[in-house]
């Protein structure tokens, strides 16, 4: 009898397509970067990043969201006190911080543009007062970790930049 209740306790659970979903805590660590010097660059605006990774393709509300997926489970990250941030978001951000950190007067402009097209860019410059406009799709953002105890993580992450 136990078995059977076990048998259709597992079958119903796959079938009600029960799911896992985590955030874990993240942090971006600045290395210092030596003899760099940044002239004649007033402002950058740095524009939301489109997210082209194959993960973003799914059409929910964690898409953009997912570091990774496995089966029924969702891993995303932690930042700032905010569950599930953006991966693309969280990128953009670490590229902002190194910016300003070399000194260059770098500033957020949330809008996501639709394309790369240099009259578009243009004028999302223009209209925010910014001297250059850098805009990026998210290629990948893989995450490899190992380890039993405690996880030591390697972050690979490919963009492409549209500077205007």
């Amino acid at each position: 009898m136990l078995k059977k209740l076990t048998i259709t306790a597992t079958f119903l659970s796959i079938l009600s397509g029960c799911t896992i979903q985590n955030s874990f805590p993240v942090e971006y660590h600045k290395k210092t970067i030596e003899n760099v010097e940044v002239k004649n660059i007033d402002s950058i605006g740095v524009t939301q990043w489109r997210d082209k990774r194959n993960l973003a393709t799914v059409k929910d509300e964690l898409a953009e969201k997912a570091v990774m997926r496995m089966g029924p489970a969702t891993i995303g990250m932690t930042s700032d006190g905010q569950e599930f941030v953006r991966v693309a978001d969280f990128i953009r951000n670490a590229f902002i911080d190194e910016l300003q950190s070399l000194g260059v007067n770098a500033k957020k402009i949330d809008i996501i543009p639709a394309s790369s097209e240099a009259k578009l860019l243009s004028n999302i410059a223009i209209n925010n007062q910014v001297e250059m406009l850098i805009s990026a799709d998210l290629m990948s953002f893989d995450v490899n970790c190992h380890g039993a105890w405690t996880l030591d993580c390697n972050r690979n992450v490919s963009f492409s930049l549209s500077l205007t």
